[in-house]
């Protein structure tokens, strides 16, 4: 099962291009390399939040790669099918992550992260969609928050729920966050 270099980040590439969620229509485009992304912001950030400021370990950031990268394989399948399924699906995206020589054994709380930071994101994705008035997906938001009720993600995942609500939805950054960030103070200027 060896691929060269060049196999290797050709698969991830189109793996990234995989469209997301095809049985709801939405309006923007969501591609595995865009919740990829999301993804791992989120681990980050909620990791560090948690954590005393530590960064999560690279395993667990490489796992959050290549988390949808067997998509490419087997094509997006929706949580309740992959449930339902019981982990038949296991065997193939752990072949995907050995070929690509990505396979990470994370610990209990890692893989914990890891999950709720898959769903939560795919929740936030619905809270775009919705503020962009596509309401096809207000069930699979309302069905997490009912989860996260008796199942509930770490913490830093549900403060953020909390910060969502207050914020109406998911509004866009605001020019005083792009300064902060930026260290700008450009209303002083």
């Amino acid at each position: 099962m060896s691929a060269s270099l060049f196999e290797r980040i050709r698969f991830q590439r189109m793996a990234a291009t995989i469209e997301r969620c095809h049985c709801k229509p939405h309006l923007m485009r969501y591609s595995v390399g865009h919740h990829t992304h999301d993804v791992v912001t989120l681990l980050i950030q909620c990791w560090r939040e948690s954590h005393d400021g530590e960064l999560p370990r690279a395993e667990l950031l490489v796992a959050a790669h290549v988390h949808d990268h067997p998509e490419l394989v087997v094509g997006d399948i929706p949580s309740p099918v992959k449930d339902l399924l019981g982990g038949k699906l296991d065997a193939v995206e752990t072949n995907v992550e050995l070929w690509l020589g990505c396979h990470s054994i994370l610990t209990e709380e890692e893989a914990l992260y890891l999950v709720a930071a898959d769903r939560f994101e795919l929740w936030l994705w619905c809270y775009e969609e919705m503020s962009r008035g596509n309401q096809d997906v207000r069930d699979w938001a309302e069905a997490y928050l009912i989860a996260w009720q008796t199942k509930p993600l770490p913490w830093p995942f549900m403060d953020l729920i909390d910060e969502v609500a207050a914020a109406g939805g998911v509004p866009h950054v605001t020019r005083n966050i792009l300064n902060e960030a930026g260290g700008l103070n450009l209303d002083q200027a």
